[in-house]
């Protein structure tokens, strides 16, 4: 699981003009827009058991690390200050 993720291309940016839905992010994963899917409760308990699992977590952290080295970014995560941008 840790390496479908780590192949998965993610993609943030300022949403479409036909994107004006609310959003003030747009965010693709291999194409597919998943901005409102993302913030769902049910991805809220996958993300809990996929947190058990420190391959996947650390695949997370190194995307997180490659998208915020390419731009600003605004990211939420209960390790953000320790394992992905120690500022």
């Amino acid at each position: 699981m840790a390496d479908l993720f780590r192949r998965a291309k993610v993609i943030e940016r300022r949403p479409f003009a036909k994107e004006a839905d609310g959003r003030k992010i747009t965010v693709l994963m291999d194409g597919k827009d998943i901005s409102w899917a993302i913030r769902t409760h049910e991805i809220d308990d996958l993300v809990a058991k996929f947190g058990e699992h420190k391959e996947i977590i650390q695949a997370v952290h190194e995307k997180e690390r490659k998208l915020a080295s390419r731009q600003d970014v605004v990211i939420e995560d209960r390790e953000i200050g320790t394992a992905v941008s120690r500022v």
